[in-house]
């Protein structure tokens, strides 16, 4: 299960994406965090008060206005969370602590610990296009959204590729580059070759030496690969024989707040997308999703309807069916969001 939201609609400029969903019809759905605050659950059960919830998001909209100010008229580069102490904003209560983990965990994949305030901030998709997000629930899938800019290009038959140029299923291992041109091994033995060659895996890949290159990449394109971030973010679905949970408006989204830094933290649940589906998931990022990825899918479920029992109580059902990607150990992916780390210079990132 990959990307799931259309991000940045409603701005000053119209994000290309959501044109190209509007084009093709994409069923969408818009995501309405705007009552969360009534929804925050905590740690042992029951509900915070609104008011203590808008407070903690009054003082994240505080750091993110002044974090916002500071990248921009600021050449010098320091972590979110270095910025926070320096104006003695840093989160304490473990419900501060919640509501930051949602705006710099739940955007970037990895904490304000590490995220370059310079780069980051302010956030490019809701700065350029708007803060609104739409949550794509279409049988066709994100994934629509590439056919659409592919067929402009290849030849496809009942919507389904079939231009010869185009090999599945092929694992590159080798790349060959000398001043006749590209080589390209496979696993399975195959070589291609061509003038020239784009190569664009996932960081996590490159990272992990998948691919050969011959001769080695030059020493500060590698640093550049090694330096920069990949995060896991990882949502894990569960399906149950009803609900138990609060529907309608303004129920879309709620936290759970823990003492340990984004467990099981951000839920939401289906009912406005899929209507009648019983669906819900939890959202898990960085450390948590790396730890709950090395588990038996048994423990992850136990994990995740212990803190649903502490939400809505201890008679609430099984679930039926659990789904659980695992972006850090699928080789072919090895991560699945990139995050610019703090002091990772813009000259680097061209380099990568």
């Amino acid at each position: 299960m990959g990307a799931n939201w259309l991000h940045g609609v409603g701005g000053r400029m119209k994000n290309p994406l959501y044109k190209m969903s509007q084009k093709i019809h994409l069923k969408t759905s818009f995501s309405d965090f705007a009552n969360v605050s009534y929804n925050t659950y905590k740690q042992g059960g029951g509900l915070y008060e609104d008011k203590e919830v808008k407070s903690a998001i009054r003082r994240v909209e505080e750091i993110l206005e002044l974090a916002q100010n500071c990248s921009r008229n600021s050449d010098d580069d320091l972590s979110i969370l270095a910025f926070e102490r320096l104006k003695k904003l840093e989160p304490k209560t473990m419900l501060e602590k919640m509501i930051e983990y949602f705006y710099f965990d739940g955007e970037q994949g990895e904490g304000s610990r590490v995220t370059s305030l310079k780069h980051v901030l302010p956030f490019a998709e809701s700065y350029n296009y708007g803060d609104n997000s739409y949550f794509v629930a279409d049988s066709r899938g994100f994934e629509s959204l590439v056919h659409y800019i592919a067929k402009q290009f290849l030849s496809y038959h009942n919507h389904i590729v079939t231009d010869p140029r185009v090999k599945f299923n092929e694992v590159v291992i080798e790349i060959y580059q000398s001043e006749s041109g590209v080589i390209v091994r496979t696993e399975d033995g195959n070589m291609y070759q061509a003038r020239l060659a784009i190569v664009s895996p996932s960081l996590g890949v490159l990272q992990n030496d998948l691919i050969k290159f011959i001769p080695e990449l030059p020493v500060g394109k590698r640093i550049a690969i090694a330096e920069f971030d990949i995060g896991v973010y990882t949502k894990i679905f569960l399906k149950f024989p009803h609900k138990f949970w609060p529907t309608g408006n303004g129920t879309e989204f709620f936290f759970y707040v823990h003492e340990r830094r984004g467990y099981y933290a951000i839920w939401q649940h289906l009912e406005n997308e899929y209507p009648g589906s019983n669906i819900m998931f939890v959202t898990l990022t960085d450390e948590e999703a790396i730890r709950v990825e090395q588990q038996h899918d048994k423990k992850i479920e136990e994990e995740a309807m212990n803190v649903l029992k502490e939400m809505f109580g201890e008679n609430i059902p099984n679930p039926t069916d659990i789904m659980i990607p695992k972006w850090k150990s699928d080789r072919f992916y090895q991560g699945c969001f990139t995050n610019w780390p703090v002091g990772y210079s813009q000259e680097r990132h061209n380099e990568l």
